[in-house]
């Protein structure tokens, strides 16, 4: 992977990239988020680590940006913070962080965490690949291009394996659109199927090349979050409330108008198999639907 680590601290900006060129990977190491900013203009990296206050560009500022600018590419990102607090990790993952250290750093916690965006870009790159060939069309939905139900259980199969190996987390969403009847009945299936493409698309923006978008069927979409637990994914699953709910719907040519999504969070625990999974992550979605729509639900803790 070519990373990129800034840090304006040179004892820990220097720890990082030495540990992270041990694991091999190609580093660049600078000392202020203006001078990051210039180095990923330059040129594409996998994987960044910022630390959060720096002169100039903070690390969150910096986040922002290179998911604005690097929306079509899977870059992992990490933040380097003192903070602690949930409301500051809550911060810097809104902020497009996939996930954080907390200084000061151990060179343990810094390898766990390059093994978990190794392990990210490179099922993005295998996407990638079977995208680019002919097997894609078998696990591609014709309607939106995103994964399909099948897949949704062949990427699940693959990462579910390699955590039980490796102990990472996993996370998974179910995404409903809430009144996709009503358009259907009132403006055609045509602008029903305009309405679940538009939806497609800002799922895989709120996602930010973290993770990888499906739609399992009809009005239903799933996101799978490789190397995140609960708290990365409910704060996706907030910007994906906002992202569907606060821009209206134009569909078939007709002011479709406002349209809300309702969503279920599920983690995978150690041992957990793929239908587990989904029958935990639809559980979820009930509840949420239950709970009037334009919600987000987790799904309960299995019994020992």
């Amino acid at each position: 992977m070519r990373v990129l680590v800034a840090d304006d601290h040179e004892e820990a900006r220097l720890l990082v990239a030495e540990v992270v060129a041990q694991a091999g990977h190609e580093v660049t190491a600078v000392a202020d988020g203006s001078e990051a900013r210039r180095a990923a203009e330059a040129q594409e990296y996998d994987l960044a680590i910022l630390d959060w206050m720096m002169p100039g560009v903070t690390g969150v500022d910096l986040c922002r940006w290179l998911r604005a600018e690097r929306a079509d590419r899977c870059l992992y990102i990490i933040l380097l913070t003192v903070r602690s607090d949930e409301d500051d990790i809550v911060e810097g993952l809104d902020a497009g962080a996939d996930g954080y250290l907390v200084k000061p750093v151990g060179v343990d916690e810094i390898r766990a965490r390059v093994r978990a965006a190794e392990r990210t870009v490179a099922a993005q790159r295998r996407l990638q690949q079977e995208y680019e060939g002919a097997a894609a069309l078998a696990f591609t939905d014709e309607l939106t291009g995103l994964l399909n139900r099948r897949g949704v259980f062949e990427l699940l199969r693959a990462e579910l394996t390699r955590d039980e190996d490796n102990g990472a987390a996993l996370s998974i969403l179910a995404v409903d659109v809430d009144g996709l009847k009503r358009v259907n009945d009132t403006f055609g299936h045509p602008a029903g199927d305009d309405v679940l493409l538009e939806v497609g698309r800002r799922i895989q923006g709120a996602v930010r090349g973290s993770g990888s978008a499906a739609r399992l069927g009809g009005d239903e979409f799933a996101i799978i979050l490789p190397g995140a637990g609960e708290l990365p994914a409910l704060v996706l699953a907030r910007r994906l409330l906002r992202a569907v709910g606060e821009v209206p719907f134009v569909a078939a040519g007709a002011n479709v108008g406002s349209l809300t999504v309702s969503i279920g969070v599920a983690e995978a625990r150690p041992g957990t198999r793929v239908q587990e999974l989904l029958t935990q992550v639809d559980t979820a979605l009930y509840l949420a639907k239950h709970a009037g729509g334009n919600s987000i639900s987790t799904a309960p803790t299995p019994l020992p």
